[in-house]
């Protein structure tokens, strides 16, 4: 029973883990929620399908203002995923 549970387990983790590889490089939009539990220098978001995503904790380009912001919050960002953990 419990290799059976442990095959179960290590099949989904394989197939997880390929489906987030063909994330990488597409640009989601993401709702800031809060600061990274891990990392100081980081927030944490959701994407529409409610997956969860790390970015840098960096001023970003406002286009409508033309200047950087600081990173709330609530604020919606338009993030290119780079790799995955």
């Amino acid at each position: 029973k419990q290799r059976r549970l442990a095959e179960i387990i290590a099949t989904f983790r394989r197939n997880m883990l390929e489906k987030l590889k063909l994330e990488v490089g597409k640009t989601h939009l993401i709702l800031v929620d809060a600061k990274s539990k891990k990392s100081d220098t980081q927030w944490s978001g959701r994407t529409e399908q409610d997956k969860s995503v790390l970015l840098n904790n960096e001023p970003i380009w406002n286009a409508t203002k033309s200047e950087k912001e600081e990173i709330r919050i609530g604020d919606f960002i338009a993030v290119k995923i780079t790799g995955i953990t």
